[in-house]
């Protein structure tokens, strides 16, 4: 989760978080050409590969450029899932080109899974200097209660819920409170439900690999019940407040 914005770990967090985007871009770019290739390789038909290729090629360039500043500000919605494919994709080439392109395609699958594994290195630097500043990655939750918000968070998200924007005084409040201000950065609804107090959260940097666009924090008697980060407004809830 977000740590403070003021702080200047929070600024080597977004820099690690750009870098790390711009690597696993790298990683599925180059997975996909690979693959392309491997596959045209293997079509019948001199034109037919030669058209596959170049449309492979092209395909994944076009996709690099129009999604450049998506990546760079963060809001480009891969995940570790992604990485894992764009390896898949370098690796078929070792098995499914001939042996005399062998080292080639080794090369390859190599450079995918460095530009993958530094992607991931690098996201993970930047939350644990996060985590340095005493675990405010997250709120010293347990395994099993992290177990329990989520459930919660999922039948709540299938419950129709009456949603109001919070007031200027109460956006202040809750942006200035020391455990859920440090999550996110502006406060977008509240609602009352089965004797607790909702409060969602939104931030301005979100997408893999920043935290998820919403937070949602549940309290009973001051406690907190639940909080969950999530990525899309549920349906269940109608339109998110203005």
């Amino acid at each position: 989760m977000t740590g403070d914005p003021s702080g200047d770990n929070w600024i080597h967090r977004r820099r690690q978080s750009g870098r790390a985007a711009i690597l696993a871009a790298l990683a599925m770019l180059l997975g996909t050409i690979s693959l392309a290739f491997t596959v045209a390789h293997n079509w019948p038909g001199e034109a037919s590969r030669t058209a596959l290729a170049t449309w492979f090629l092209v395909l994944p360039v076009a996709c690099w450029v129009a999604g450049w500043t998506g990546f760079i500000a963060r809001d480009a919605r891969f995940n570790f899932s992604f990485l894992v494919l764009a390896c898949a994709a370098a690796g078929a080439s070792v098995v499914l080109r001939p042996d005399e392109l062998r080292l080639l395609s080794l090369g390859e699958f190599g450079v995918t899974v460095l530009a993958a594994g530094s992607s991931l290195v690098l996201r993970q630097r930047g939350l644990d200097a996060e985590e340095a500043r005493g675990s405010e990655d997250g709120l010293g939750q347990s395994l099993l209660e992290e177990l329990q918000w989520w459930w919660r968070f999922r039948q709540a998200r299938r419950t129709a819920l009456s949603w109001r924007s919070p007031s200027v005084e109460e956006s202040r409040r809750l942006l200035t409170h020391p455990t859920m201000g440090r999550f996110a950065d502006v406060a977008v609804a509240l609602a009352e439900w089965d004797g607790r107090r909702w409060i969602v959260l939104e931030r301005d940097w979100h997408g893999w690999p920043d935290p998820e666009r919403y937070v949602v924090f549940a309290l009973e008697d001051d406690e907190v019940w639940l909080a969950q980060d999530f990525g899309r407004w549920p349906k269940a809830w109608g339109e998110r407040p203005a």
